[in-house]
């Protein structure tokens, strides 16, 4: 299920942008609504700020459906409301957000800018701090990371937290890989797949980038 607090973590709402999609001043905020599934049911989002609330109402009898958000349903019913709520969240997180302003490194915000331009697929923050993902939409798999670190527990030299990114290797290049400065055993994650890259400029973001790309085709496994 779509973490819509992690989602939005960071960014900013852009009241053109908001007025341009569709969504109408309501009181101190403003409010969207979108039919799904046929009319069936509706989907209403409300921003206030930069707080971001979406809910997904009966279309009949006016009154909130809960079952699609609890962990564990199933069904392809269930499921299309879902989808199509993730599909409406998506699509205001990428049209009506300004892009999170977590990182400061350069390296890292070309990567992040990259990845969600070409895949349309937004940093998540799951734990609600300043460490994120970006999963494929498809199958919902992680292919990118990005943390901040404090530098000893990577074995690096000096003080202080790092900006790092994480993602998938082929396994047969991994050993290849880690030379312990410009590629590390993964951080985190399963060292047999992943691996580590500092984003502080030691790996050029075009080299990272083209990395990304193999890491989002290998997150789309097996048929």
């Amino acid at each position: 299920m779509l973490d819509v607090k992690g989602l939005f973590y960071g960014r900013k709402a852009i009241k053109k942008a908001l007025g341009e999609y569709g969504f109408k001043k309501s009181g101190d905020g403003y409010v969207y609504t979108e039919n799904i599934l046929g009319g069936q049911f509706f989907i209403k989002v409300t921003v206030k700020g930069d707080e971001l609330d979406a809910a997904v109402y009966d279309g009949d009898t006016q009154e909130r459906y809960f079952l699609f958000a609890v962990e564990g349903a199933e069904g392809a019913f269930v499921g299309e409301v879902r989808s199509e709520y993730e599909r409406v969240l998506n699509s205001v997180s990428d049209r009506c957000f300004s892009a999170a302003e977590v990182y400061r490194e350069s390296t890292a915000k070309a990567v992040i800018k990259y990845a969600e331009k070409k895949y349309r697929t937004p940093l998540e923050f799951l734990w609600h701090d300043e460490n994120s993902i970006m999963r494929r939409r498809d199958n919902r798999k992680w292919y990118l990371v990005v943390l901040k670190v404090r530098r000893e527990k990577l074995g690096l030299d000096g003080d202080g937290l790092i900006e790092i990114l994480d993602l998938r290797a082929p396994a047969a290049d991994i050993p290849r890989l880690i030379d312990g400065e410009n590629y590390l055993p993964a951080y985190h994650m399963n060292k047999k797949s992943w691996i580590t890259i500092p984003l502080d400029g030691r790996v050029d973001s075009e080299i990272i980038c083209a990395l990304a790309d193999i890491s989002y085709e290998l997150a789309k496994g097996k048929k």
